[in-house]
């Protein structure tokens, strides 16, 4: 899985002004694949490892 969101994300790094955006976008996209029982801003945060939702919703 990890090959894939690689090959995905260099497909749209162009999108991405910003290295940190690019990471967060990624994280993201990981999240969203992984098995959680509900998937919302609190959920995806906690299985990243982040202290709250912040990151996740945060739009720069």
């Amino acid at each position: 899985m990890e090959r894939d969101v690689r090959e995905g994300m260099g497909a749209v790094a162009g999108c991405f002004a910003r290295r940190e955006a690019r990471a967060t976008a990624a994280e993201l996209v990981v999240g969203l694949l992984l098995e959680v029982d509900t998937r919302n801003c609190w959920t995806l945060g906690q299985a990243l490892g982040h202290p709250g939702p912040n990151r996740s919703v945060r739009r720069r």
